[in-house]
C-alpha cells in the first residue's frame, strides 16, 4: 500500500478572518469565519478509531486506502446502475461549512429573513471555492421557507453547478409556497457542462429543449414512485416522513455540509462496524475516539466528513414536522417538536463532525456533529430523516468513506446575531 508523503507533525497555524461577498440573488452579505483544523496522517488515527470503535460494536474493521474508490460505481453499486452521489469521490479541498443555526429555524421573526436563505452556490463561494471548479457538497440542511411551507429536512448531495440529487424530507404530504422562486434556473448552473450521468439519474431534473429547467415543479416526486402517487395520496401515513426531489439550492436557517472537489486522487479512512453493544452512536463513537489522537486539545481539533451505508438493521432519525416558535436553548421543547422515525436498511449517509469547537472561548458556536439519511433502494425510499442511533443494535452494520477537513467555517453566526438582537 502506497504512502502519502509525511505531514509535518503539531499544532496547526490558527486562522480567523471576514470574508465579505455581496450575494447577487440575495443582495446581502455573508459573513464567514474560518480556522485551520488538524489534519494528522490517516495511518496514525487508526489505532486510536479502532480502539474507540471496539468499545461501542462487536465487529469492526478500520483501515487506510491508497486512494478513494469510485463511490458511485465500487461503493453504492447496483443492479439499475443508478448513480446516487452527485460526484464520486470526497477528497481535495475539504471543509466543512456551518451555515446559520437552531436559533433562526425557532424564531420566525429571523426564520422569515433574507439572512435565512443561502444558494449553495454563494455558500461554497464564501467558504473560498470558485463556482467554476464544480465543488462536491454534501449534508443537512433545512429547506428555504420560500419554497417549502413547512420546511423540512435537506440532504444535499449537489455538485455545484453540474448536478444536484437533493431530496426534501418531511412528515405527511409535501407543501410548497413559491414554485417560481424554486423553478428558476440557479446561478451558477452551467447546462452545458452536464454529463450523461445527469441524464441517467433519476433525481436529477429534466431540461427543456432550450436547455433551461423544466418548468413542472420544484419539489419532484422521486421517479420510483411517480406512477403511484395516486396510490401514495390515499394510503399515506401522517405519521411517516415523504421523501421528493429538491431541485433548488436554496437553502434556508441552518446549514452542516461538506466541500470538497470530489475527487478520488487521496488517501481516505475505510470504516466497516457492527453489532452495537456500547452507548454512543456510530459517528459520535468516532468523535470519541479522534479527541484521542496526540495533539487534538484547546484550539487544535480534527473535523471529518464522510458517507455511510446502513447495510443492515434499522436507525431513529427525526424530522421536523411543521415551524415552531421556541427557545432554542430549551432541549425538552426542541425534542417533542420532532418527529422520531426508524428506517432502514438500505440507507445512505451523509456526515460531517468535528471532535470540538476550534474557536476560542467557543465563539464562533460550531456545531459538533450532523448526519443525515436518505433510503437507497425503491422500497426504501421515504425513509429519511437526520440520524440520531441505531434502532436495533443486535443486527445494525454501518460502512462508509471518510477524510479530514482541512478547514472549519462559520457562515452567518444564529447564535451571536438572535443574542445581539435580544440586548437591542
Amino acid at each position: 500500500m502506497a504512502e502519502a508523503k509525511p505531514k509535518k507533525r503539531g499544532h496547526k497555524k490558527r486562522y480567523s478572518i471576514i470574508i465579505s461577498n455581496p450575494l447577487d440573488a440575495l443582495k446581502i452579505k455573508a459573513r464567514g469565519n474560518h480556522l485551520a483544523l488538524y489534519t494528522p496522517e490517516l495511518k496514525d488515527i487508526v489505532d486510536d478509531i479502532q480502539k474507540g470503535l471496539e468499545t461501542n460494536y462487536k465487529n469492526v474493521e478500520v483501515k487506510v486506502l491508497d486512494k478513494c474508490p469510485d463511490l458511485n460505481t465500487e461503493f453504492l453499486q447496483n443492479d439499475n446502475k443508478r448513480k446516487y452521489l452527485a460526484d464520486s469521490g470526497i477528497c481535495g479541498s475539504t471543509r466543512i461549512a456551518d451555515v446559520g443555526g437552531l436559533p433562526y429555524l425557532y424564531n420566525k421573526s429571523f426564520r422569515d429573513k433574507s439572512e435565512c436563505d443561502w444558494e449553495v452556490h454563494n455558500i461554497i463561494e464564501t467558504c473560498g471555492m470558485k463556482q467554476d471548479t464544480q465543488p462536491f457538497v454534501f449534508g443537512s440542511a433545512n429547506a428555504d421557507i420560500n419554497i417549502s411551507a413547512t420546511g423540512g429536512e435537506i440532504v444535499v448531495n449537489e455538485k455545484v453547478g453540474v448536478i444536484k440529487h437533493n431530496k426534501l424530507c418531511q412528515i405527511g404530504p409535501i407543501k410548497t409556497v413559491d414554485m417560481n422562486k424554486a423553478q428558476a434556473q440557479q446561478p451558477g448552473d452551467n447546462d452545458k457542462d452536464k454529463d450523461k450521468d445527469e441524464a441517467k439519474s433519476p433525481s436529477t431534473p429534466t431540461t427543456g429543449d432550450n436547455g433551461g429547467r423544466a418548468r413542472s415543479s420544484s419539489l419532484e416526486p422521486t421517479a420510483e414512485k411517480k406512477d403511484n402517487n395516486d396510490d401514495d395520496s390515499k394510503n399515506d401515513k401522517s405519521d411517516r416522513p415523504k421523501v421528493d426531489t429538491y431541485v433548488s439550492s436554496s437553502l434556508g436557517c441552518k446549514a452542516n455540509l461538506f466541500i470538497c472537489d470530489g475527487k478520488n486522487d487521496e488517501a481516505v479512512l475505510y470504516i466497516k462496524a457492527s453489532v452495537k453493544t456500547g452507548e454512543l452512536n456510530i459517528t459520535n463513537c468516532i468523535r470519541e475516539a479522534l479527541k484521542k489522537v496526540k495533539g487534538v486539545e484547546n484550539a487544535t481539533q480534527i473535523g471529518m466528513g464522510g458517507i455511510m451505508k446502513v447495510n443492515a438493521g434499522k436507525v431513529k432519525a427525526y424530522i421536523m414536522p411543521e415551524y415552531v416558535d421556541i427557545d432554542y436553548k430549551d432541549n425538552d421543547a426542541i425534542a417533542k417538536s420532532r418527529k422520531t422515525v426508524e428506517i432502514g436498511p438500505n440507507l445512505l449517509m451523509f456526515t460531517n463532525f468535528i471532535t470540538a469547537d476550534p474557536s476560542e472561548g467557543g465563539k464562533y458556536h460550531f456545531s459538533l456533529e450532523s448526519t443525515i439519511c436518505q433510503g437507497l433502494e425503491d422500497h426504501s425510499v421515504h425513509d429519511a430523516g437526520v440520524f440520531i442511533e441505531s434502532a436495533t443494535n443486535d443486527t445494525i452494520e454501518y460502512e462508509g468513506y471518510f477524510t479530514l477537513a482541512k478547514y472549519i467555517y462559520r457562515v452567518e453566526d444564529a447564535y451571536h446575531n438572535i443574542e445581539a438582537d435580544q440586548k437591542k
